[in-house]
């Protein structure tokens, strides 16, 4: 099978899904009966954070949000991110369906792994459905 080179772009879908995870924990704190004083400083505290990962993951401004990957030979990827790129070994516990995929590495050096959350719209489609049919046959 050909190597995959793929270039991530933003997903108006997460950028969506951010936005009603923001609104919605909005609405839940002006729906609690508490003082008006608090009411404003958990708005203020969710407005901030939910911003921060709009502009970071949303739209990809994040030191770590994954621009790109590409696959460097069998399980092991290139991750391209706005600092650096690390080379990671594919994991095993990576979800793969047709409206995302949650990709899991392992980069060496590194205690954690790090994730990787591809929506079908942040790449075009005859990418998406090559990158799922390699994962699908990989991951078997």
């Amino acid at each position: 099978m050909p190597s995959i080179d793929i270039r991530l772009k933003q997903s108006k879908q997460l950028i969506l899904l951010i936005l009603l995870l923001l609104i919605g924990s909005i609405g839940i704190i002006f729906s609690l009966q508490i003082l008006w004083w608090v009411k404003a400083i958990l708005v203020f505290v969710t407005l901030g954070y939910g911003l921060s990962i709009l502009l970071f993951h949303g739209f990809l401004l994040g030191r770590n949000a994954v621009l790109g990957i590409r696959q460097a030979h069998e399980g092991c990827w290139h991750l391209f991110t706005n600092n650096q790129a690390v080379l990671g070994e594919l994991m095993g516990d990576s979800t793969v369906t047709t409206l995302l995929c949650v990709l899991r590495f392992k980069i060496q050096g590194e205690k954690l792994k790090r994730s990787c959350v591809i929506f079908n719209d942040s790449m075009k489609a005859d990418d998406y459905r090559r990158l799922l049919v390699y994962l699908k046959c990989y991951k078997s």
